[in-house]
């Protein structure tokens, strides 16, 4: 991974516990393309891209960004296309780098991008699969259900409740940080009360109203840090047991990535960095 580095020189800065997330990513991107590889087109799309290569805070290590994993993760059967959103230039250029073939959009994923992102998908017609990982409140609702609209697709969205909790106490001195409250959970239901956490309930409430099947995996980082990534999948049919056992083999994901802390999130940095692959967590 040094040497693809080297190559743009561009790397977003995570903390070990990030390495959860992209173990998640990676076992649903495994789990995905094996149940539908079998498909004439599958998509992955990345709403927030970085520049493919990520960095673990306060050390040297190099470690695969969403779209790098997106592409090496599968073992069998691999994505058709890669539609990477990145509104940064630099993070853009480094993903045309390294991704040569993947269809970077760097426009605003909640304006022009959409328009680009739904041109896309509209000519790359198939199943996909759309991973989110926004900093703070940057993905709007509304973009997320035109995004469910757009494709046959599962999602992954990154939810934060420390950036909600920040926001939300800024409410009081300036009404006007309610717009971009209403604007993340799509209605101004938020303002009943609560804190980032109690909200995750009205969030995945609206999520529920577009897929029946959503699971929130809470990520633990430093004491005061954490964070959900929730899998937004369309309702099973009797029949599509392959579909049915993917869902519980991320409800069991859940809860082994439940179980670890960010000292032990730590500890799986030479794992990472020595095969570059995605965390194993015991399914065939």
């Amino acid at each position: 991974m040094e040497k693809v580095f080297q190559r743009t020189h561009q790397a977003y800065l995570v903390g070990p516990w990030a390495i959860m997330k992209l173990a998640l990513l990676g076992y649903y991107v495994q789990i995905y393309t094996n149940i539908l590889g079998k498909s004439k087109t599958i998509n992955y799309v990345d709403l927030f891209a970085g520049p493919g290569v990520d960095q673990i805070k306060g050390t040297k290590f190099v470690i695969m960004g969403s779209p790098l994993l997106a592409q090496r993760a599968p073992r069998r059967n691999h994505f058709t296309n890669l539609a990477l959103c990145e509104l940064n230039n630099d993070y853009a250029q480094a993903l045309r780098t390294i991704l040569p073939g993947s269809r970077v959009i760097d426009k605003d994923i909640n304006e022009e991008g959409l328009d680009q992102l739904q041109e896309f998908l509209n000519s790359h017609r198939g199943h996909s699969l759309v991973f989110a990982d926004p900093e703070g409140l940057d993905l709007k609702f509304g973009t997320l259900i035109q995004i469910f609209g757009l494709t046959y697709c599962d999602v992954l969205i990154n939810y934060q409740p420390t950036s909600l909790n920040r926001v939300l106490g800024q409410v009081a001195q300036n009404p006007r940080m309610a717009d971009p409250l209403t604007s993340y959970f799509g209605t101004p239901a938020w303002k009943v009360g609560g804190d980032g956490d109690q909200l995750l309930e009205l969030y995945c409430s609206q999520i529920k109203k577009f897929r029946d099947n959503v699971v929130a995996v809470k990520v633990q980082g430093t004491r005061l840090f954490h964070y959900y990534i929730i899998l937004a999948t369309r309702k099973i049919k009797r029949e599509e047991t392959e579909q049915e056992e993917w869902v519980k083999s991320f409800q069991r994901a859940k809860e082994r990535v439940e179980r670890v802390d960010s000292q032990t999130a730590r500890s799986f940095l030479e794992i990472v960095t020595g095969s570059q692959t995605f965390f194993d967590f015991g399914e065939s």
